[in-house]
């Protein structure tokens, strides 16, 4: 929540009073707080649903597993397609493991990503 005001889009227009009483106003700060973890933790996860300072990190790797979906299997025997050859059902998921010989420095943190970026960028104090 970029703006952390209850009334925010109901406000007038001029004058910026609001135009609901506070009654009607639902959000308290453990939303705004809430609010505010969801769009970090989505801001900072790629495509996969990973952080990305775990994946970016030297001491990661990336697992994938194959999985069969029943259900997209029913549809594909259904529908069957002719040039495509996988299982019926076919996916792939993705978890993030920590490499053999990093057990001692641990999963890579935020702060040290963050670090990492800022050095990148040459802002490194």
């Amino acid at each position: 929540m970029l703006l952390h005001d209850p009334f925010a889009g109901h406000r007038h227009w001029e004058t910026g009073e609001p135009l609901l009483p506070q009654s009607d106003v639902y959000w308290t700060e453990w939303d705004y707080a809430l609010a505010d973890a969801v769009t970090f933790i989505q801001d900072h996860t790629d495509k996969h649903g990973h952080l990305i300072w775990e994946v970016e990190s030297d001491a990661t790797d990336v697992v994938i597993t194959k999985k069969i979906d029943k259900h997209d299997a029913k549809v594909e025997a259904r529908t069957g397609g002719k040039n495509y050859k996988p299982s019926k059902g076919e996916y792939f998921v993705s978890r993030v493991v920590l490499k053999p010989g990093w057990e001692d420095e641990g999963w890579p943190t935020y702060e040290d990503w963050a670090a990492e970026q800022s050095r990148l960028l040459g802002n490194d104090p």
